[in-house]
């Protein structure tokens, strides 16, 4: 649809609502195009991005989630459309078509899906999410996703990271964030290796737990998470692993030296009246420290 009319004269402010014409979701592109009466044609383009269509899962599902039960997912996903438009929230399960909850829904809402316990197999299971306009599929929010960490009925340990990938900048804390499931105690022995540093061992429940790490290099380094478990006697051995960037820092952090050193001079017992005080503490001092004009403070 080309909306069109045409002007005699210069000075003229065109207007028209392309409301109808705009995608619901995402970014649309405008374009204009003029000609003139010698047939010269003039033209430009620009983007219109829409706030109102989008999801998000709620806060209480968090990028990886441990169930333990056996019982529905309950998987909320918040909602924000104009208060007028209609569209379509499809929830599924490992990517299988015959795993999906779709609700229709009007506006901005927090819609609840409850899924199947057997759509879940034991271990790791991706969760997506997504918004359809009803009246254009095509027209979508894009997938959101989260990891279902299903331990109900395993008989192993399970590990599994957050994150697959994880950033942080020189001299500044990553965040690791892992869950570890041991079907026979509460408490699991993981170890946590970085590179070809030593592991960190560590005794942990079954919530999510959360490991910092600083490093100074910038360096790329594979991190692994692991426990041992025995089979008849036999030992095994489950894994996780993430990759962690360490970024350049824009802060250049090294020693002082040279004419960049400051001292913080201390005057407790001493006084400007002592005989040895330019030798106090065998500090040469400035040509700008003048002792006749005050000396300590």
């Amino acid at each position: 649809m080309t909306p069109s009319e045409g002007y005699g004269s210069s000075g003229i402010t065109v207007a028209f609502n392309a409301k109808g014409l705009l995608k619901e979701s995402g970014r649309s592109t405008v374009r204009v195009e003029m000609t003139s009466g010698n047939n010269a044609r003039f033209s430009r383009s620009w983007t219109v991005q829409s706030n109102e269509f989008s999801i998000a899962w709620n806060n209480a599902i968090q990028p990886i989630m441990l169930y333990t039960t056996g019982e529905e997912v309950n998987a909320i996903v918040n909602v924000v459309a104009a208060s007028t438009m209609t569209n379509i929230v499809e929830v599924m399960v490992n990517n299988n078509t015959e795993h999906v909850r779709s609700r229709s829904v009007t506006g901005t809402n927090n819609v609840s899906f409850a899924l199947d316990p057997s759509w879940f197999n034991i271990g790791e299971n991706l969760v997506t999410a997504i918004m359809k306009n009803s009246n254009n599929e095509e027209d979508n929010t894009g997938y959101i996703h989260y990891t279902a960490l299903w331990a109900y009925g395993a008989s192993t340990p399970l590990l599994a990271f957050a994150d697959s990938r994880v950033e942080a900048r020189q001299y500044e804390e990553a965040i690791i964030r892992y869950y570890a499931y041991n079907p026979n105690n509460e408490i699991s022995e993981v170890s946590l290796k970085f590179g070809d540093e030593d592991p960190h061992i560590s005794n942990v429940g079954r919530e999510m737990q959360t490991y910092r790490y600083i490093s100074n290099e910038v360096q790329t380094i594979p991190v692994v998470l692991s426990t041992t478990y025995k089979v008849e006697q036999e030992e095994r051995t489950v894994s996780d692993s993430l990759t962690l960037d360490i970024l350049e820092s824009p802060y250049n952090l090294a020693a002082v030296s040279g004419d960049s050193l400051r001292y913080v001079l201390d005057p407790n017992g001493h006084n400007n009246t002592d005989s040895n005080r330019a030798q106090f503490g065998n500090i040469t001092f400035s040509n700008n420290f003048d002792w006749a004009n005050g000396g300590f403070k």
